[in-house]
């Protein structure tokens, strides 16, 4: 029997050899899967603590700070359900460093690693299952979202084990998969609400087995068996005013496309909603009629469509594009939805491009790009820059001094600096440069009357502000609230960050 993995001119697409299981040949691809792990790991341990954390990440602290039946009972994030926040909070016992903090997300975005392996091995082979399993270790997108004090890297890790486990029932039932897809896909949907995209990656999976005649009628019940178990395991939490904030947030905000075309072309709201709802009235049949053409077509096609250089070099070329819009740093709201999903994208790429001598070249191209990707994001690719602004203020300021902060939100990863750097001169012993008074809890807004900023202004009293230059765009376009106090107040010193720009003001003398 020949090499297991898929052939370009094999009359079975992913087909997955006999003799793939067998003791021999797992023997080399365990040693080369515990190399791609290593070095998976390695990039995402990387610097993991350089980087000071940012909002959302302060935010994930605030809320793991709460009891885990106050996030089960309620909820107080009106976005996500708590599984990652019960998770933390017990994680938390073992530090607070930046390092040790994130070092969550790094090891469960780690484990992708051998999750990818077993998936594509499952799908088409060693060699599909090795250039995938390398995709994974280098993705720039989920190096980076496996360095995030979030949710996203738990999520990746949960999909990829709920689809593994979906796959190999298909396969061959068995209770122990049925169990571990309910598992999983519970505690997926627990994770992130984004899980459900899973439903319909497992439909197109169901397509392409049953395409191959390797789906079970015994497997495919079992998986429809598995939701009302599914649906019972979650609906503890659908009954929650969790959950319905969820839903009311969902229903009176637009889509975050929307918002994009809106605030870039420019145009209405009103016009941006019709173009994305056309896009996807037009994407459902296009959808369904690939879908069809794709069921249609004989077996032997897909491989003369993957050999084919058109699809090839189209293929690089969208890969090392998407490699470069992962470095850039912007986009973040929208790659984060994409995170549990790429490894199915990256087992695309390495279906066409699997792993053996004759794709040297395109996959040598291809782990490159994603390397210095990686490398790029690690080491170059800041972060909002919060820790710096804290000791940039403990050092340079006064008791009684303000600190206005606009938007008022991102107070939050400010003041837990702040209360970091004021926690360790107290240990230290000596004096600490500033108390909770210095810094000013109320939200600041460009909305704000004369009369309300006056009232906020003591007599003699120095004032920071604290802008986010890009929300500020937003929010305060005109800086009026820079203009009020150069009016008032004289800017004495600035500080000039990644995402910050913190100035000093005193009273004029």
């Amino acid at each position: 029997m020949g090499q297991p993995g898929l052939s370009h001119d094999s009359a079975r697409p992913f087909a997955l050899s006999a003799s793939h299981w067998s003791l021999r040949s797992l023997a080399p691809s365990v040693v080369h899967v515990a190399l791609i792990f290593v070095v998976g790991l390695g990039l995402r341990l990387l610097f993991l603590g350089s980087k000071s954390l940012w909002l959302d990440e302060a935010l994930s602290l605030g809320f793991a700070g709460n009891p885990p039946q106050l996030l089960w009972g309620s909820g107080y994030d009106n976005a996500h359900p708590p599984l990652y926040y019960t998770l933390l909070h017990y994680w938390l016992l073992l530090g607070d460093s930046e390092f040790v903090l994130r070092l969550s997300s790094a090891l469960a975005g780690s484990l992708a690693v051998p999750l990818g392996y077993a998936l594509a091995a499952s799908l088409g082979g060693r060699r599909l299952a090795l250039s995938t399993a390398w995709l994974i270790a280098l993705s720039p997108l989920l190096v980076w979202y496996s360095q995030e004090l979030r949710s996203y890297s738990l999520l990746l890790m949960l999909s990829l084990l709920a689809v593994l486990a979906f796959v190999r029932l298909l396969i061959r039932p068995h209770l122990g998969w049925w169990l571990l897809f309910i598992a999983s896909m519970s505690a997926s949907l627990y994770t992130h609400y984004a899980a459900v995209a899973l439903v319909p990656v497992q439909l197109g999976l169901i397509a392409l087995l049953s395409l191959q005649e390797r789906t079970t009628r015994r497997g495919v019940f079992l998986w429809l068996a598995a939701w009302p178990l599914i649906f019972l395991l979650y609906w503890p939490w659908l009954t929650t005013p969790a959950m319905n904030e969820f839903i009311k947030l969902m229903g009176s905000t637009e889509p975050y496309p929307v918002e994009l075309l809106a605030y870039y072309l420019p145009i209405s709201p009103a016009f941006a909603s019709t173009l994305v709802d056309l896009a996807l009235w037009l994407a459902i049949p296009v959808a369904l009629v690939a879908g069809y053409w794709v069921l249609r077509q004989e077996r032997a096609t897909w491989n003369r469509w993957a050999a084919s250089r058109f699809v090839r070099y189209g293929l690089l070329l969208i890969f090392l594009a998407l490699t470069l819009a992962f470095v850039m740093p912007r986009g973040y709201s929208l790659k984060k939805q994409l995170v549990h999903l790429w490894p199915f994208g990256l087992l695309l790429v390495g279906w066409v491009f699997p792993w053996r001598m004759s794709n040297r070249l395109p996959l040598a191209l291809l782990l490159a790009a994603s390397l210095v990707g990686s490398l790029v994001n690690v080491l170059f690719i800041p972060k909002e820059q919060w820790r710096e602004t804290a000791a940039y203020i403990v050092e340079h300021g006064e008791p009684g001094d303000a600190i206005w902060v606009v938007p008022g939100y991102h107070a939050l990863p400010l003041s837990y600096y702040l209360a970091r750097a004021d926690n360790r001169e107290g240990e230290a012993g000596s004096d600490v440069m500033f108390d909770q008074q210095m810094f000013d809890q109320q939200p600041v807004s460009s909305s704000m009357n004369d009369s309300d900023l006056e009232a906020r202004l003591e007599k003699g009293q120095r004032v920071w502000l604290v802008y986010h230059t890009v929300n500020v765009r937003l929010l305060d376009p005109d800086r009026r609230l820079e203009q009020w106090l150069n009016a008032h107040l004289q800017p004495v010193d600035q500080l000039h960050l990644f995402k910050i720009e913190a100035t000093l003001y005193a009273p004029r003398p």
